[in-house]
């Protein structure tokens, strides 16, 4: 028997604290109290953070991780959760789990398996799963966890121990997998589980350990190579801090999005338009851009063309200032309005200067071409 395994010792006493698992507990609960405590929008009942904070946040899906090229969010989404109950439930996998797996490979490589499992569920999840479907949660890492503890059990001899390692690995399994764990929201239609993200973590944990196997001898302590473990996690933290930079245009844009008026409520404004609703619907939504569209056609049908372009600018500020807030049709079509107000105020050159954007156009609209025409707007 290797010295290194003693058969009458319990697991849990073999190795010392798991220090990482708490240090990584903390900060899943302290990104929580954010969520929590500074939503994108109004906050939401039962301390549920809503799609937009989650995303605000750095909640993952395919479209905004590759369509928007924001790739940290496959570590970010990794920190975030979607209610008490679903934070609980890892709470629980990830100290079941840290309490046997770090004391055994050190905390640079665990803070490292960690990572590789997000990694791992998060890749899955976002190749499996539907473009726009948000998924936040550590599940993914735990199950990288799980599926290194199931297979690393095969360095230790048959025995106690290697029963006692399994039996508590499996901790981490039961809560992780409970139907009441919910990683994937699912915009505004509910929460469910993020099956690729499991699978996905636990091939990456369980490719690990097999790697461990083959490569960290029985009669040293710690696995080989820490110090690259200590790189892997310190450049994950680095991306975290980068995403967590980029991240406060996108809360910004969240909230502002949440702040904008209901698609039905400006459906039934838009068919019976009049000053004093436009006014009423500004002061409950005084950022919207399509409410200063409203008035400064409103205002065009009025001939008052200098207050139009006072309100027309003030969308296209606003629209400019997020502008994957809108389709791209929509800032067009501000943008012409705009650009059409100043042409009928013989305001030539600001004209052009608004329509800059609209001249690189290989294949210009018809408005386009009408305001060519009448005023030479896109100068060769």
């Amino acid at each position: 028997m290797n010295p290194s395994y003693p058969e009458a010792a319990p697991a849990s006493a073999l190795w010392p604290r798991p220090v990482a698992s708490f240090a990584l507990l903390g900060l899943i609960w302290l990104v929580f109290a954010g969520e929590v405590l500074f939503p994108a929008g109004a906050p939401s009942p039962a301390l549920d953070p809503s799609i937009r904070t989650l995303i605000g946040w750095g909640a993952m899906s395919k479209g905004l991780v590759v369509d928007n090229g924001e790739p940290y969010r496959l570590l970010t989404a990794a920190l975030l959760h979607g209610g008490p109950l679903h934070i609980i439930m890892n709470s629980i996998g990830l100290f079941a789990a840290g309490r046997m797996v770090e004391p055994l490979i050190g905390r640079a490589w665990y803070l490292a398996l960690f990572v590789i499992g997000a990694l791992g569920g998060g890749l899955a999840s976002i190749s499996f799963n539907p473009p726009m479907l948000i998924a936040v949660g550590a599940s993914g890492a735990i199950m990288g966890l799980f599926g290194f503890s199931l297979v690393i059990s095969r360095r230790f001899p048959p025995g106690e121990v290697r029963k006692a390692f399994l039996s508590g690995s499996m901790g981490a399994l039961v809560p992780t997998l409970l139907p009441a764990l919910l990683p994937l929201a699912s915009g505004g239609s509910g929460m469910s589980i993020d099956h690729a993200a499991h699978i996905g973590g636990a091939v990456a944990g369980a490719v690990l350990a097999g790697l461990f196997l083959l490569i960290w001898r029985r009669d040293v302590r710690w696995p080989p190579a820490r110090a690259f473990a200590s790189i892997i996690a310190l450049i994950a933290l680095l991306t975290v801090a980068y995403g967590a930079a980029r991240l406060k245009t996108s809360f910004g844009e969240q909230a502002f999005v949440a702040q904008l008026m209901s698609e039905d409520a400006l459906r039934r404004l838009e068919t019976s338009p009049s000053a004093r609703a436009i006014d009423a619907a500004l002061a409950a939504h005084p950022g919207d851009p399509r409410l200063f569209l409203l008035r400064a056609r409103l205002l065009i049908r009025e001939k008052n063309l200098a207050d139009a372009e006072t309100a027309a600018r003030t969308a296209v500020q606003q629209v400019e200032r997020y502008p994957k807030a809108f389709v791209p049709q929509f800032r067009t079509q501000l943008r012409f309005l705009l650009v059409g107000i100043l042409v009928d105020q013989r305001k030539l050159d600001a004209a052009r200067q608004e329509a800059q954007p609209l001249c690189s156009v290989r294949e210009p609209a018809e408005m386009m071409k009408r305001l060519q025409a009448a005023a030479n707007i896109c100068p060769r």
